[in-house]
C-alpha cells in the first residue's frame, strides 16, 4: 500500500492523479531503457515531486509469520526501508556461499533439501541460523544440491516495524488487517495521519510469483479520517474493531490491472530510447499534457476494467486492455525500436 499526505509539507506531487506511475520510470528495472548490467533500479520520485511515498509491504511468506508488514518508502534517491531491523534478510550468495545456514540444534540441518525458513530470532546466529563460517567449523561440508531457505526470518524493530499485521487464509484467500498508530513519531519516513486531513492510498498485489513490473495496481483512493472523502472515509473506533460489522464498517472493492511497462515518461508523452531519441514505434499515450499538467486524474479519462460504467470525461478504454498493448507483461521488456 502506498500512501501520500496531500498537505503542501508532505505530499507527493500527482500521486492524487497517477498513483504509483510517478515513481516508475522508463530506466527502472525491467522497463524500455533498463539493462541487466545496469543493476537494481528501484521506484523513485523526481526531483521536483516532494514526498516521500509511505510504502506498506506485507509478504504472505516472509513478513506473515512475523505479525508484521514492511514499512517503507520511495524517495528521490529510491525504494528503501525505513530505519531499524526489518522482520528478514536475504540468504544471496557471497563468493559462492550463503552467510547464514540453519543451526540444527534448533531443529534444523546446516543444509540439504531445506525449502523453510529458520525460526526468527533476536539475532543472526542466536535462534534458527547459523554464520556459513562457523556451520563449516562445526564440521559442515558443502556438497553439490545442498540448499538453504532463501530468506532468514527475524524480529524486526525500530521504524519498520511500525505496521502490525494480523493475516489469515481460508483456503481460497488471505484476509489480512494492518494496524499502525496514527503518529508514529518518524515524521520523516511516515506520513502523520490526522482526523479532517485528506490523504491518498494506492494498492499494488504480487500474485503468482510476479515481480518486477508484473504485477496488478490500482488507481489512486481518496482516504479521509472521519471526514467525507468521495473515497476512503475511515471511523475512529477505541479498541480492536469489529470488521464483521458491515454496516459500520463497509466493504469497499478496489479494482486492480497489471501496468505493463507504463511508466510515467510514457504518461506525459516522453517517450524516448535510451540514447534519448524519439521512439516514433511506440503506442503514444493521448492525455500525455493531462498528465503533465496534473489536470486530469487517470480515472478522468479510464475505467479500470472492461465492464465498468464509462468515465465523465471521455471514453477512451479499459485500463484491463490497454497497458497490455505495450507488452511486456510476463514477458521480455519491449525495446520499441522497430514498428511491430
Amino acid at each position: 500500500m502506498a500512501l501520500s499526505a496531500r498537505a503542501p509539507a508532505g505530499a507527493v506531487r500527482q500521486f492524487a492523479t497517477a498513483g504509483c506511475f510517478v515513481a516508475c520510470h522508463d530506466g527502472g528495472s525491467q522497463m524500455p531503457n533498463w539493462r541487466v548490467d545496469d543493476g537494481e533500479q528501484t521506484m523513485r520520485l523526481l526531483d521536483s515531486f516532494g514526498g516521500p511515498i509511505d510504502l506498506w509491504t506485507w509478504r504472505a511468506a516472509r513478513t506473515a509469520r512475523s505479525g508484521v508488514a514492511d514499512d517503507g518508502l520511495v524517495t528521490t534517491a529510491g525504494r528503501a526501508s525505513d530505519p531499524g531491523r526489518p522482520a528478514w534478510q536475504d540468504l544471496s550468495l557471497i563468493d559462492g556461499a550463503p552467510p547464514f545456514v540453519l543451526d540444527p540444534a534448533m531443529g534444523g540441518r546446516f543444509a540439504g533439501g531445506a525449502t523453510s525458513m529458520p525460526t526468527f530470532g533476536d539475532a543472526p546466529g542466536v535462534s534458527g541460523a547459523l554464520p556459513y563460517a562457523t556451520a563449516i567449523t562445526r564440521g559442515y561440508v558443502p556438497a553439490e544440491g545442498d540448499t538453504v531457505p532463501a530468506q532468514l526470518l527475524l524480529a524486526s524493530s525500530g521504524s519498520v516495524a511500525d505496521v502490525a499485521a494480523s493475516a489469515s487464509h481460508d483456503g481460497t484467500g488471505w484476509d489480512l488487517r494492518l494496524t499502525r498508530a496514527l503518529d508514529t513519531g518518524d515524521a520523516v519516513s511516515d506520513v502523520v495521519l490526522a482526523p479532517g486531513s485528506l490523504y491518498d492510498v494506492a494498492f499494488s498485489l504480487h500474485t503468482d510469483d510476479a515481480d518486477g513490473r508484473d504485477h496488478y495496481v490500482s488507481l489512486p483512493v481518496a482516504l479521509s479520517l472521519d471526514a467525507p472523502s468521495g473515497g476512503l472515509t475511515s471511523t475512529l473506533v477505541d479498541g480492536s474493531p469489529d470488521f464483521a460489522d458491515e454496516a459500520r464498517f463497509p466493504p469497499r472493492t478496489v479494482e486492480v490491472f497489471l501496468p505493463g511497462v507504463t511508466s510515467y515518461e510514457y504518461l506525459v508523452g516522453a517517450i524516448v530510447t535510451r540514447e534519448g531519441a524519439v521512439r516514433p514505434s511506440d503506442v503514444p499515450h493521448g492525455g500525455g499534457l493531462e498528465v503533465s499538467t496534473g489536470s486530469h486524474a487517470c480515472r478522468d479519462c479510464h475505467r479500470v476494467e472492461s465492464t465498468d460504467a464509462a468515465p465523465a470525461y471521455r471514453q477512451v478504454g479499459a485500463l484491463d486492455r490497454l497497458p497490455l498493448r505495450r507488452g511486456g507483461v510476463f514477458g521480455p521488456t519491449p525495446t520499441f525500436e522497430a514498428t511491430p
